[in-house]
């Protein structure tokens, strides 16, 4: 009964972290990281959820990390290139260094600047307690964000997007930039646009051409506003994940009974003998069938998280969208 209770107050805490991600603005420094922590770092899947909720709390964006990667052979300089690529300030780095006590090392690395590091002391094997108390020092005292960022967005989507001569992705994304003057191309079979940006420090300039034709931002596209976006995985892909596994365990049943007791007497008449044995026949089979296509899809739901909720605000508007990836 203990180790359900445990469990249950587990999956609430972490939809409580993820809704609660859903919901907190960015703050003015336009924060957003991407978390990762170190293969080698014991119960790594519960620090990152501390991690994550450090962050929650602290109104800062989290950033899907690209291609699952997590530089562990040179840590700082792949850090800096992961948080640039995936359009956050900042990559969080979080180690366990063996020692007496251990420690915990987090290292908060800019896009553009300086790293960050911050260590504490592991007391009574609370590992997790002191990547909560690391992760807020390190954010309490790094300093404001020194690149800006370029938000991309084209009618229709699916854009490929150039950046000074180099391909970074497709419309609609969010790019980390150096500060200054950048050149962008926007290449769709319907057409393309050119033009040239000016990136601030800490501030976001949407661009939004007119395709088919060259524009400047603020000649065919909107002029530069602070806007907060993101795309985090939809909360449903856990509540229909774990419907489609109940639903699973429970078709499953039937037929997995049948099995185990194949070829046994169902009913015996006295003289007789048995009338009527167990037998795995087509109706045990489909259910079979139905309860382990059940248990896919829910492993698919929780761990592909195909479901995503896209936000966009500005001064002006603010858009909230549901997508799927089938």
């Amino acid at each position: 009964m203990a180790v359900g209770s445990e469990a249950s107050s587990a999956a609430v805490r972490a939809l409580a972290v993820l809704l609660l991600l859903l919901a907190a603005p960015s703050v003015a420094s336009a924060r957003s990281v991407v978390v990762l922590v170190s293969e080698q770092a014991p119960d790594g899947a519960d620090l990152r959820a501390t991690a994550i909720e450090a962050l929650a709390e602290r109104g800062v964006r989290l950033v899907r990390t690209p291609d699952g990667e997590i530089c562990d052979a040179d840590p700082v300089p792949c850090a800096a290139e992961l948080a640039a690529r995936a359009g956050a300030d900042a990559t969080l780095r979080v180690d366990v260094v063996e020692g007496e006590p251990p420690q915990v090392l987090v290292r908060l690395v800019p896009a553009e600047g300086d790293p960050v590091e911050e260590r504490s002391d592991v007391t009574d094997g609370d590992v997790a307690g002191a990547v909560y108390v690391t992760v807020g020092r390190a954010l309490d005292i790094a300093p404001p964000s020194s690149a800006g960022f370029l938000l991309v967005r084209t009618d229709p989507p699916d854009a490929r997007v150039e950046v000074d001569g180099e391909e970074v992705g497709r419309s609609p994304l969010r790019v980390t930039l150096a500060p200054g003057p950048h050149d962008v191309r926007v290449r769709h079979p319907e057409g393309s646009a050119e033009g040239t940006v000016e990136i601030v420090a800490g501030r976001e300039l949407a661009y939004e051409p007119e395709l088919g034709e060259a524009s400047e931002p603020g000649e065919g596209s909107r002029p530069e506003r602070p806007a907060q976006t993101r795309s985090e995985p939809s909360p449903f892909n856990y509540l229909i994940g774990g419907g489609l596994a109940l639903a699973g365990v429970i078709t499953l049943i039937s037929p997995l009974s049948t099995l185990a007791r194949e070829g046994q007497c169902e009913e015996e008449i006295e003289e007789v003998g048995c009338v009527e044995m167990v037998r795995f026949g087509a109706q045990s089979g489909v259910l079979l069938g139905i309860g382990l296509a059940a248990l896919i899809a829910a492993v698919i739901f929780d761990v592909a998280a195909p479901i995503r909720v896209d936000v966009a605000v500005d001064p002006q508007s603010a858009m909230v969208g549901v997508r799927g990836r089938f």
